[in-house]
């Protein structure tokens, strides 16, 4: 091999090198910023529920108003958590198809590195994984969601009629409408992540 050919040899190997430095970081960071979202949402959500209690003495009509309101928003912010938990999954599968990209060209030229690596575009995980730690997240969120609509709901009622509290069927239909909506954002989740581009 002349010292011309060894010189491109080298730099090839140091940009694939790079190249794969950088896309683990991109997948790296992708993990991390899945559990700041998460932990976002719940910080969020916690503040705002002990707030909430905090000013919950002899509640108005505009009151429970405010407190519908509050819960929708909080049920919206539940919708948009899901959705970048859907593309931050997107975006480390991505990363992880071009590391394999990198792997396979390098296994064409050294088939010894085929026993090497586990995870191949063949074998890489379903970008939508139940009982995944990525499931689990939306799965949490999607839990608060089904309590900060069923709220909404509830604070909704009482806005009109502040005897439905004690009414049974009011009650169910608050609980089925925070366990449909808990349907919706984990559709919603699932859609996100298996349909096709």
């Amino acid at each position: 091999m002349s010292n011309k050919e060894s010189t491109r040899k080298f730099k090839v190997e140091e940009i694939v090198a790079a190249e794969y430095e950088y896309i683990a970081q991109t997948a790296f960071q992708a993990q991390e910023d899945r559990a700041r979202v998460t932990t976002f949402y719940l910080v969020s959500v916690g503040s705002l529920f002990g707030a909430f209690w905090g000013t919950q003495n002899n509640p108005t009509e505009v009151t429970y108003w405010a407190f519908a309101g509050l819960f929708l928003f909080l049920s919206y912010f539940g919708i948009i958590t899901v959705f970048q938990l859907v593309r931050l999954r997107l975006a480390w599968f991505e990363s992880a198809k071009a590391m394999n990209q990198i792997k396979e060209y390098l296994i064409t030229q050294n088939q010894d590195l085929k026993q090497a690596f586990r995870w191949t575009q063949d074998s890489l995980p379903a970008v939508y994984k139940p009982k995944s730690i990525a499931y689990y997240l939306a799965f949490q969120v999607a839990m608060l969601g089904t309590i900060t609509f069923g709220m909404m709901l509830f604070y909704s009622g009482m806005a009109i009629n502040p005897v439905l509290n004690s009414n049974f069927i009011f009650l169910a239909g608050v609980t089925i409408g925070g366990l449909l909506f808990f349907y919706y954002q984990m559709y919603l989740y699932r859609k996100g992540l298996t349909k096709k581009e």
